[in-house]
């Protein structure tokens, strides 16, 4: 789950990243990170919630949402 699942409130969905390597020709990526804020508050958008969807996801602050992903990690 990624922060643009939260705020489409599931309505868009992030892939697993996968390369294939070739034998012929080598391979170059560039990682790019982006985020809220550590204190933000992300939850899905108002305009996507209503009584026939209701929110799929509690709002979570940032920096708690990423130790929470952190520990996951670790196990």
């Amino acid at each position: 789950m990624d922060w643009i699942e939260i705020v489409s409130n599931g309505k868009l969905k992030i892939d697993q990243h996968r390369a294939v390597t070739n034998a012929t020709k080598p391979r170059i990526s560039a990682a790019i990170f982006i985020g809220p804020a550590n204190d933000c508050i992300v939850e899905p958008a108002k305009a996507l919630v209503n009584a026939e969807n209701p929110p799929l996801f509690k709002s979570v602050q940032c920096f708690d949402y990423l130790l929470q992903i952190n520990k996951g990690m670790k196990a």
